[in-house]
């Protein structure tokens, strides 16, 4: 059975840090979070691998601007 779940928004901005281990599902998941915050994140510790570089490539073709 397929259940949906309401996603809200935060309401405010929200600032930290976190350290995860370095993988590559891990660094893809955060990439894309990244690009979702519609502001400057700095991500490191990303996990260099040929699906971390395509998810790169994917969101850099949709506009984003991504800096190494």
């Amino acid at each position: 059975m397929t259940q949906f779940a309401d996603i809200v928004p935060f309401p405010g901005a929200c600032a930290g840090s976190i350290r995860v281990p370095g993988s590559k599902s891990i660094s893809n998941r955060a990439l894309l979070l990244a690009a979702l915050c519609g502001g400057k994140v700095a991500l490191s510790g990303i996990l260099r691998s040929d699906d971390v570089d395509l998810m790169v490539c994917a969101l850099e073709s949709l506009g984003l601007g991504i800096e190494a």
